[in-house]
């Protein structure tokens, strides 16, 4: 009775915003029988509310599973949080370390993978991250389009920007990322025609108003003063502007910003890059 007393008090609490009390009530509660899971449970909401990771790993190792979710995902991400802060810092090794104890929960966690690949690039090391990155695609190539922004800076740091563009090239053509980044690689390189024809032929494949904007920006570039090419460059630009990037599959929040912890549901690893959008 004592218990389940502390339980409702500690719930009221938590309504109440005054998580300080809520956490010392749910904690004195982890080991009885009746209320310890459901008290494991909601302390683990508080520390990510909080931020506290090092709390949520320790309590996180006595929940097998947490709103569906694996408890190596859970850690694997825990990590990753501590891991941000220690890269924001400026500390690579400890960044390195702490993501070694990520990819002991999930060796394929694609937001681990970009740690690592971070920091050797802050550390000038751009083969290191280019093995990194590469990954992504073996394991995970849903989430593509997050490598190629640090995968340019690799390859730039090498001096092989071909390299990265032949890399693109090859990728699948399900995500249009990498077809949009090349064409601007090879319109540099190669001139506003070449980009054109290698627009026009992914266009074929698959049609996309992204690519589209795209292919009408080059054409502009090549003929700036054509009114009307203008105007259908600014009107796609408009509608596209608006278009989320991300959306999470479990509740369907959608955003142009990248979110490992979905926002509206509070599940981890179910935001990912919206691929079909491209052809609305």
């Amino acid at each position: 009775d004592r218990n389940r007393a502390l339980y409702g008090l500690a719930q009221d609490y938590l309504r109440a915003g005054l998580l300080d009390r809520a956490e010392s009530l749910f904690y004195e509660l982890v080991e009885d029988r009746d209320f310890g899971q459901r008290s494991r449970e909601q302390l683990l909401d508080i520390y990510q509310q909080e931020k506290e990771w090092e709390k949520a790993v320790h309590i996180a190792r006595s929940v097998k599973q947490f709103k569906g979710q694996d408890r190596k995902l859970l850690l694997a991400h825990f990590y990753c949080e501590q891991a941000d802060e220690a890269f924001a810092s400026g500390d690579a090794m400890q960044t390195l370390k702490i993501v070694k104890r990520a990819f002991n929960e999930d060796r394929n966690n694609v937001r681990a993978i970009l740690l690592e690949a971070n920091v050797h690039l802050r550390n000038n090391s751009p083969k290191q991250a280019i093995k990194s990155l590469k990954r992504v695609e073996r394991q995970n190539d849903e989430y593509l389009p997050l490598i190629l922004e640090p995968l340019y800076m690799a390859f730039e740091q090498l001096g092989n920007l071909d390299e990265y563009v032949e890399y693109l090239c090859q990728l699948p053509d399900d995500s249009l990322s990498p077809v949009l980044i090349a064409s601007e690689q090879i319109q540099l390189r190669e001139g506003d025609e070449k980009a054109s024809s290698m627009l026009c032929q992914a266009l074929r494949r698959r049609p996309s108003l992204r690519l589209v904007k795209r292919l009408l920006e080059v054409r502009l570039h090549h003929n700036s003063k054509d009114a009307e090419l203008q105007l259908a460059q600014q009107t796609l630009e408009q509608f596209l502007a608006d278009k989320p990037v991300y959306h999470c599959e479990n509740c369907g929040f959608s955003s142009r910003t990248m979110h490992w912890q979905c926002p509206g549901c509070k599940q981890w690893d179910r935001v990912k890059p919206i691929h079909g959008i491209d052809s609305d």
